[in-house]
């Protein structure tokens, strides 16, 4: 009977212990997630293959230190019309590439042809406050890949509420942004966005009391 008690008395500890681990991880889709949780992500660092009607491209984003990052696009293929602008950062095969800091913490990054025209564009995640929001926040920042080069193409201060995380997917070939954002009052919402010229506009905006399938 002793150990049959010691047996269940470990199991419960175990139970607990792994209870309380899962407890202290923030997930962007509890309501009880605060600011902090999200304002000091691990170095980030991701690398890809870009293709779009005027090139090919390899895409790296590499963490220099805790709030700066490079961004660097080499030109991989490219067609007859596709120009490359002069390049101030060789890769390591000597190939012309192309480099710029990003000097704020990064915590996602993706690419996806946002308004259809053709060309890649690079949707990156910053943490950083702006010119309308002082707050330190989470961003969305999309810059487009022109002949190697990426150009701003917007720069968000903010989409309907706090951002939390973001996706991409297609929908009867529309590209779509889908977010999960925080309100003010701690409540997490699901958001769904295309471009629409100038910017995002909003299509669906839901509440999730708690869980959800995420991103």
């Amino acid at each position: 009977m002793r150990r049959i008690i010691r047996q269940i008395s470990v199991v419960v500890l175990i139970c607990a212990g792994w209870i309380a681990a899962v407890d202290a991880q923030p997930s962007p889709h509890s309501s009880t997630v605060t600011a902090s949780d999200f304002l000091t992500p691990p170095a980030f660092t991701c690398s890809f293959d870009v293709e779009d009607q005027h090139g090919k491209y390899s895409v790296a984003i590499d963490p220099l230190d805790d709030s700066t990052h490079r961004l660097t696009i080499r030109r991989t293929a490219t067609d007859d019309t596709c120009g490359f602008s002069d390049p101030d950062v060789p890769d390591a095969t000597g190939d012309a590439a192309w480099s710029t800091l990003l000097p704020w913490p990064v915590y996602q990054c993706e690419t996806a042809d946002v308004d259809g025209n053709g060309r890649a564009d690079i949707l990156v995640g910053v943490i950083k406050t702006c010119m309308h929001d002082p707050t330190l926040a989470r961003r969305l920042f999309v810059y487009e890949i022109v002949d190697g080069v990426p150009h701003p193409k917007w720069l968000g201060t903010t989409l309907s509420d706090q951002l939390i995380a973001f996706s991409t997917t297609e929908r009867d070939s529309v590209l779509l942004v889908q977010t999960v954002e925080r309100d003010a009052q701690g409540g997490i919402h699901h958001g769904e966005y295309r471009w629409d010229g100038f910017g995002f506009v909003r299509l669906t905006y839901h509440h999730e009391s708690y869980g959800g399938n995420g991103l």
